[in-house]
């Protein structure tokens, strides 16, 4: 007799087999009522950069340097003081192919999390 395989190792197919619907091979019927999708939790790892106590253009120009270093896809957050970090760090993510994946306030300034593009 054949080995028994549990559910979890056969694909779903909600009662319908591959090419049973309108003779189409191939083809798997849409459930009649999707299952709840649960979010993903994701952690990202990355380092903090302190630049706090500096002021326009320094922040900009060090977070520049120190992306360059990093890998595509990597994450680096950003601690600044300068209250024009809130225009500039986005502004220059937007123009330098970054993500900004994050922005928050922080009882001395800002926090940023960024994605190297």
């Amino acid at each position: 007799s054949k080995p028994r395989t549990t559910a979890e190792h056969q694909p779903r197919t909600h009662g319908l087999r591959a090419g049973s619907r309108s003779g189409q091979p191939g083809h798997l019927a849409a459930p009649s009522h999707p299952e709840p999708v649960q979010p993903l939790s994701v952690t990202v790892i990355a380092e903090t950069y302190d630049l706090k106590g500096l002021n326009c253009p320094l922040p900009v120009l060090r977070a520049r340097k120190r992306l360059a270093g990093m890998a595509t896809g990597e994450h680096l957050w950003l601690e600044t003081t300068d209250p024009l970090a809130v225009i500039d760090i986005p502004a220059f993510c937007n123009e330098s192919g970054h993500l900004l994946v994050e922005s928050e306030a922080t009882p001395d300034g800002h926090r940023f999390l960024i994605e190297r593009g």
